[in-house]
């Protein structure tokens, strides 16, 4: 396999895969685009099995924070105190409810 396809753009807060097997090239420009930081960037040399040749493969992990991931997780923060407070107080809600 190719070395310089073996990029991966992982999300640092989530750990959700962006890309995956691209070129360092086109992961750049996928975070440039996105407006995202790098965190950390990690090569990982992985054992093949003898079907695959049986060497070692480089893999690397470059790990981003993205601003909508932030957004969408204070979002996400403040959905869960409303749902929170809407169901601690479900008992005296249901009674104004006309089943």
């Amino acid at each position: 396999m190719d070395k310089d396809l073996n990029v991966a753009v992982v999300d640092n807060e989530t750990g959700e895969i962006y890309l995956e097997g691209v070129t360092l090239k086109a992961a750049r420009s996928f975070i440039a685009k996105e407006k995202g930081k790098i965190v950390r960037d990690e090569v990982d040399n992985i054992d093949l099995d003898d079907i695959d040749g049986g060497n070692q493969m480089e893999v690397r992990s470059i790990y981003v924070d993205f601003p909508e991931t932030k957004r969408k997780s204070v979002l996400s923060a403040a959905a869960r105190v409303k749902s929170r407070e809407f169901w601690d107080n479900w008992s005296a809600q249901r009674k104004n409810i006309i089943w």
